[in-house]
C-alpha cells in the first residue's frame, strides 16, 4: 500500500489537501517540519508527498525539499503554497520538486497530482 504524505503548518491548508484526498489515497497529514521528516525517516511506504513552500514563520523552507529528497531518493514531491509567484515555484524545483502547486484548487485538481 502506497502512502501520501501531508505537510503544512497551516491548517487550512491541511484540511484542503486532507478533503481532496482522503477518500482516495491512505495519508499521512503532518502541521510541522519533523513531523515531515519522521515520517519520512519512519515509513518508507510514502510514494509522494505535498509539502509546503513556507513554513510556520511564512519564510520559505526550500531546503526541506532537499532533506526529504535525502531522506528518501526518488519520492515524488509537489510543492504547495498560496503564494503566486514564479520565482518560488521554480526555486522549489531547484531544490527537489517536482512540481508547483498553487492552492485552493479543485479536490480533482489534487487528484490529478497525486496520480
Amino acid at each position: 500500500m502506497n502512502i501520501i504524505l501531508i505537510y503544512s503548518p497551516e491548517e487550512r491548508m491541511r484540511e484542503e489537501m486532507k478533503s481532496a484526498l482522503a477518500n482516495h489515497l491512505p495519508l499521512i497529514v503532518t502541521e510541522d517540519r519533523a513531523q515531515c521528516l519522521d515520517a519520512l525517516k519512519q515509513k518508507s511506504i510514502i510514494h509522494k508527498a505535498f509539502l509546503a513552500v513556507v513554513d510556520a514563520d511564512d519564510t520559505a523552507d526550500l531546503e526541506l525539499f532537499e532533506e526529504a529528497a535525502a531522506l528518501r531518493p526518488g519520492l515524488k514531491m509537489i510543492a504547495t503554497g498560496r503564494h503566486e509567484t514564479e520565482a518560488l515555484a521554480v526555486e522549489a524545483v531547484n531544490h527537489g520538486a517536482d512540481g508547483y502547486i498553487l492552492l485552493p484548487l479543485t479536490p480533482d485538481a489534487i487528484m490529478t497530482a497525486a496520480r
